[in-house]
């Protein structure tokens, strides 16, 4: 995944950098490192976090797919 797909994602699900990290069990700097293209080891916590909440990102070789599978959260 790359930094603009979890940004992609991130704005599917309404969440920012702390809803992030909360979810994915990280700190909000791990989040920014990755955003702002450091290399980081938590990943697949993060890639796990979104797929928790119905978003998949798919890397083919030119073509990069992100699908939601739920519907987002009604804001009331």
């Amino acid at each position: 995944m790359t930094p603009e797909m979890m940004k992609a994602g991130m704005a599917l699900l309404d969440w920012d950098t702390g809803a992030l990290a909360d979810r994915a069990g990280v700190t909000r700097a791990t989040v920014s490192r990755y955003l702002n293209g450091g290399p980081d080891n938590s990943l697949p916590k993060m890639v796990a976090a979104f797929a928790a909440h119905g978003v998949t990102f798919k890397n083919g070789r030119t073509v990069q797919q992100i699908t939601r599978k739920t519907p987002p959260p009604s804001k009331q």
